[in-house]
């Protein structure tokens, strides 16, 4: 324990009384000091006064006592404060004990009026004098005990209240006490707050710490669990969803020559593939051709037509073909029997102007419906003398006329009856001028010699009859219908009379 403080001595007066001092007071300090000065000098007056006056000492202080900090007074003398305490007081009214350092504080020495903190994530001892650690995995709780991590959480050290949360993308070494928060790899994922990382399934991939496995997009896919990556599909396969776990092969009649495609392309025409995954389509030999997305040529190139044992033929001369299906059409000019396909390449000439010829194009020649036009979804039988026959013609060759029409010889054509009316008025009215000009002559309206107007005269009242006129006009009409029904041309001027 410190010593007492020493108390300081209260001094004697300086000015001497002029009698002699009655004896020296006690002082009023309970303890006196514990040495003494080693003599009280004694002061006589020269004379000697009959009486001596008292005189009052005034009492001596009482001594200030002071406790340093770090230390408590425990009623007799001031008390250092112990390694893991403190006191903070040093004036009264003094600690009388010092205070154990707080949870989560120490001290190493004594006499300190103030406490340390732990370091984060440890503990202090239970008499303050140091701090424990709690240790990686852990995490200190008030100061008071050490707490391992929760599952999904991680302390690289020890720490305070909390351990850190492991992300999504990343997976804890541990269930519980884990120390470290650690990437998926690659192929894997983490929604976080785990100890483990998911696989991806097929159909999907992923990078580096993912926080999700991502779907293979259209035209791509992933055969295995745990791919890194999705693949293109192959050239000749595609795929036309996503999250696909394999590409589909292009079926026959298609191809594909890219890769990571999400569909086939039909060979053009003139083209044809009978084979699975093809990357291309084969053209069609000579003389042959096919449609889009055909898995054989199975058409008439251009100038060609099928016969009907399917063999592709060299389009008959004075003939047009339009390949594929259809048959070949004439000409103009020239003529084809339809009564059967097995006529499709005898192309005859026509002596009349009658024949107009077709287009291989139309669908009355197409070979799967001969003789029929497709209207609609239904095919109906073709007019065959519109399709090949000036109008007014019909028949063979187009050489018959139809109702309402006649040859015309001039023309080469049939032409309306009333046309040929017209002809036999023309010839009527020839013959009326003629019998008006002899009545004229005979009647004196037309002068002439009188001998001519006798013999004409005569000639005429004895030669002509009915009978006669009638042979006339049937000799006329002979030789008009000759010229349309023979095909016969007369001479000009016989042509421009008859019409």
């Amino acid at each position: 324990p410190s010593p007492l403080p020493t108390p300081v001595p209260t001094p004697l007066p300086t000015s001497l009384p002029t009698s002699i001092p009655s004896p020296l007071p006690t002082p009023l300090p309970s303890s006196l000091p514990t040495s003494l000065p080693s003599s009280i000098p004694t002061l006589l007056p020269t004379p000697s006064p009959t009486s001596l006056p008292t005189i009052s000492q005034p009492p001596t202080p009482v001594p200030t006592l002071l406790c340093e900090l770090g230390s408590y007074y425990d009623g007799a003398a001031c008390v250092e404060c112990s390694v893991g305490r403190y006191a903070t007081t040093s004036v009264a009214p003094f600690a009388t004990n010092c205070s154990l350092c707080a949870l989560g504080q120490y001290n190493i020495a004594s006499a300190q009026s103030k406490c340390i903190s732990c370091a984060a994530g440890k503990l202090s001892s239970e008499d303050r004098t140091f701090c424990v650690d709690c240790g990686p995995g852990k995490y200190s709780e008030d100061y008071e005990r050490c707490v391992s991590c929760e599952y999904g959480k991680y302390a690289p050290s020890a720490l305070e209240d909390e351990c850190l949360e492991c992300i999504a993308g990343f997976y804890t070494n541990n269930k519980t006490s884990a120390t470290n928060c650690i990437s998926c790899t690659a192929g894997y994922f983490s929604a976080g707050y785990t100890d483990t990382c998911i696989i991806c399934s097929t159909g999907t991939s992923s990078s580096y710490a993912a926080i999700e496995c991502e779907d293979c997009s259209a035209g791509r896919y992933a055969n295995e669990n745990g791919s890194t990556t999705c693949s293109n599909c192959a050239a000749g396969t595609m795929s036309a969803q996503a999250r696909t776990t394999n590409c589909e092969s292009c079926g026959p009649g298609t191809h594909q020559s890219a890769t990571g495609q999400t569909s086939c392309v039909d060979c053009a025409a003139g083209k044809f593939e009978s084979e699975y995954g093809s990357s291309s389509c084969s053209s069609c030999g000579a003389a042959y051709s096919s449609a889009p997305g055909s898995t054989s040529c199975d058409l008439a190139d251009v100038h060609y037509y099928k016969s009907k044992d399917g063999a592709s033929l060299p389009c008959p001369t004075n003939a047009n073909c339009a390949g594929g299906n259809q048959a070949p059409a004439p000409n103009n000019g020239y003529w084809v029997d339809r009564s059967d396909y097995d006529h499709v390449d005898n192309i005859y000439e026509c002596s009349r102007l009658t024949c107009v010829g077709s287009n291989s194009n139309h669908t009355c020649w197409n070979a799967v419906a001969y003789n029929h036009s497709k209207k609609g979804d239904v095919y109906e039988a073709c007019d065959i003398d519109a399709l090949l026959c000036l109008e007014g013609s019909l028949g063979p060759l187009c050489g018959s006329c139809g109702v309402g029409f006649i040859f015309r010889s001039e023309l080469k054509q049939c032409g309306p009856c009333d046309d040929a009316k017209a002809s036999s008025f023309i010839a009527v009215g020839f013959a009326g001028i003629i019998g008006g000009v002899i009545g004229g002559m005979l009647t004196g309206l037309i002068p002439v010699h009188p001998v001519m107007k006798e013999n004409t005269a005569v000639y005429f009242a004895k030669s002509l009859d009915s009978g006669s006129l009638k042979v006339l006009w049937v000799t006329f009409q002979i030789i008009l219908s000759t010229s349309w029904n023979l095909d016969i041309k007369y001479p000009s001027p016989f042509t421009e009379l008859l019409g």
